[in-house]
C-alpha cells in the first residue's frame, strides 16, 4: 500500500513485502506464513518459499509482448476504505486467506460493509484467488511474461514448468481484469496433484 511505516506499525514484516505488476495490476501483498505472491515488470509469482523475484526482462520479452496491456493497481484504496488498521486487516486477511471460501467470506464482508468494489480491489482479490488455486493445485510459482504464462510446479525437480508441448501457454486476454481471469480459468483446468 501507500503506507509502508504504517504497515510496519502493524506487525507486518516488510521484508515479505512484494511490490505487485500483473500486466495490468499493481500493489503491494502481505504474506504470512501460506505463501508469497511477488509481481514485477509484467511477471505473476506465486511462491510458498519466498524467494527472490526476478525482475528482468530480455530483448525476446520485447519483441514478443504484442499489444500493450492497461495497467491497473491491485489494492484497497484510501477512498474505499478510509480507516487506515481496517485497510491493513483487509491486507493481512487477504494474504492469510488459504481457501476459496476464505476469500469469498472476505470479498463479501468488503461489499457489505464498504459497497460496490472498483478495479482495484477486484484486482486485488483476483491475485489472492490465482495465489489460493496455485497453492491447491501444487504450483510453486506462476510468472507472467508477455503472454506467455509461467506455472513451475512444486515437483522437486528444478525447472518443472507447465508446458503445451514445448511452449509455455499463452495469454490472450486484452485487459487486466480479463488477463487475471484468464490465469485463474487455466489453474482450474490443471490436474490436482
Amino acid at each position: 500500500v501507500d503506507q509502508p511505516d504504517e504497515v510496519a506499525d502493524a506487525g507486518v514484516d516488510r521484508n515479505l513485502d512484494q511490490r505487485l505488476e500483473v500486466e495490468g495490476a499493481v500493489g503491494d501483498a502481505r504474506h504470512a506464513g501460506a505463501g508469497e505472491l511477488a509481481v514485477k515488470k509484467g511477471r505473476v509469482v506465486v511462491s510458498r518459499s519466498g524467494g527472490q523475484v526476478d525482475a528482468t526482462g530480455d530483448a525476446e520479452d520485447a519483441a514478443n509482448e504484442g499489444p500493450a496491456v492497461a495497467r491497473i493497481q491491485a489494492r484497497i484504496p484510501s477512498a474505499y476504505v478510509s480507516e487506515t488498521r481496517l485497510r491493513i486487516d483487509f491486507y493481512r486477511r487477504l494474504a492469510l486467506a488459504d481457501t476459496l471460501p476464505a476469500l469469498k467470506q472476505i470479498e463479501s464482508d468488503l461489499r457489505d460493509r464498504f459497497g460496490k468494489f472498483s478495479e482495484e480491489v477486484r484486482a486485488l482479490l483476483l491475485v489472492t484467488e490465482i495465489r489460493i488455486r496455485a497453492e491447491q493445485k501444487g504450483i510453486l510459482s506462476v510468472e507472467t511474461e508477455a503472454n506467455r504464462l509461467k506455472c513451475q510446479r512444486h515437483s522437486g525437480q528444478r525447472d518443472d514448468w507447465v508446458m503445451h508441448g514445448t511452449r509455455f501457454p499463452r495469454l490472450t486476454a486484452p485487459q487486466p481484469l480479463l488477463r487475471l481471469k484468464e490465469v485463474i480459468t487455466f489453474l482450474n483446468n490443471l490436474p490436482t496433484p
